[in-house]
């Protein structure tokens, strides 16, 4: 089969994305990659070889932007007489043949598999490891008190002062459970299991069974088991949960940011169903969004509308527009990652007759607060006042018509 060249503009991250994108796609064959930073140009990038803006007219093949400076670059291309482009990622999925793009969703749909696996364990061990450097760490809304604070009150409105969502969650877990200590509960994707933990420890749960693919995330969780006592009480299992199957076995099923990376979250919830004792309790707080974080055009214009009235002190992390996440990005930075989200809801409802949703927003403090909130000081009461307006503004958008709600807490009993 023929296979059209094509150079890919941006020698970077996006670059890097952009490849493994037109390797999985029939049809193309990526020759190189073009940057207009000359310390770039003649050198190598992915084993390609980087040219210069000039040199790749003058090829005169197809080009694929791959850069947060899309609009800039399309741009440059036109004024230098060059039209043979794709602007970003969208357009070349508008430009290929159905097929193609059918083949590829399906691919990034596909089961768990041993080298997808590693894959997802690699990438959670890293960022584990990047962000116990506070300079590395990235700025998110969980790093908020005020955030995590806002969204435990929308869990349970009843809790009081302490209202993180973790304690949210443990609330209702016991009101749930009637008094009843949970003997054996299991949680999937369990990160470290620390929050899991302090379940056993708020004598909520005797013993948990954890899965989890990162290894560097199992070392930390075992760790704290050793120094608080609580090795008796928790098994860390490298592997696929879908390998234990017993009927009726847990009295606690807890999911917390993991049922978003599953490829099939129906198949997942069903399992969750399966392995619960008669009245057992399923616990879920999770990104429910679109799969792969591709929102509705609505949603964008209610989000870019916030940051049109944010004032300039907010604006030093350069956050002027919101775009859509690219879907290649996302998938080749985490396979995982929500994968099947927007079907966590149906799932839900479908699965379990008694079963309390409780949506969450996160329009603005997910998608706006978490690229700026290390600008707020906590002790400022300009900063916290307007922040408490932000969140005023993320909590109306729940139920805005056609925005989506992007977090949600479930309870249910079997």
């Amino acid at each position: 089969m023929e296979r059209e060249e094509i150079l890919i503009f941006g020698a970077s991250t996006a670059g890097k994305y952009a490849l493994e994108l037109l390797k999985m796609i029939d049809g193309y064959s990526p020759i190189g990659f073009i940057d207009n930073d000359v310390m770039k140009q003649n050198t190598f990038f992915q084993s390609l070889p980087i040219v210069s803006p000039i040199e790749a007219i003058q090829r005169n093949c197809k080009i694929f932007i791959a850069s947060m400076y899309e609009e800039e670059i399309a741009e440059q291309l036109l004024n230098m007489g060059y039209k043979n482009f794709y602007k970003n990622e969208k357009a070349f999925f508008d430009d290929i043949p159905i097929d193609k793009k059918l083949k590829f969703l399906h691919e990034i749909k596909a089961p768990l598999n041993p080298h997808t696996a590693q894959k997802i364990g690699q990438y959670w061990s890293e960022s584990t490891l990047k962000n116990q450097d506070p300079s590395l760490r990235e700025s998110a809304f969980w790093h908020s008190n005020r955030i995590m604070s806002f969204i435990g009150g929308l869990i349970d409105k009843d809790l009081g002062e302490n209202k993180t969502p973790l304690e949210a969650i443990k609330n209702i877990i016991k009101n749930s459970s009637k008094g009843k200590i949970l003997e054996k509960a299991v949680s999937i994707g369990c990160g470290t299991g620390i929050a899991e933990m302090s379940l056993i420890q708020a004598g909520l749960v005797e013993e948990f069974l954890f899965y989890e693919l990162s290894e560097e995330r199992i070392k930390i969780g075992q760790q704290f088991a050793k120094e608080n006592g609580l090795e008796d009480k928790v098994k860390f299992i490298k592997g696929d949960f879908y390998d234990f199957y017993k009927v009726g076995y847990f009295d606690l099923v807890y999911w917390s940011g993991a049922l978003h990376h599953m490829f099939d979250v129906e198949k997942a919830i069903q399992w969750s169903y399966d392995v619960l004792k008669e009245n057992g309790i399923f616990s879920m707080y999770e990104y429910v969004g679109p799969d792969r974080f591709q929102l509705s055009e609505r949603s964008n214009e209610y989000i870019n509308k916030v940051i049109d009235i944010l004032p300039s002190k907010y604006r030093v992390a350069g956050i002027t527009r919101w775009k859509l996440p690219k879907i290649a990005n996302v998938y080749f930075t985490d396979p995982s990652e929500a994968a099947d989200s927007a079907n966590i809801i149906p799932a839900l409802k479908k699965t379990f007759q008694s079963i309390d949703i409780i949506p969450l927003g996160g329009l603005i403090y997910s998608q706006v607060l978490s690229r700026i909130i290390h600008y707020f000081d906590e002790t400022d009461e300009h900063d916290m006042g307007l922040l408490d307006a932000l969140l005023l503004l993320d909590e109306a958008a729940i139920w805005g018509d056609g925005l989506e709600c992007l977090y949600a807490a479930a309870i249910g009993v079997k």
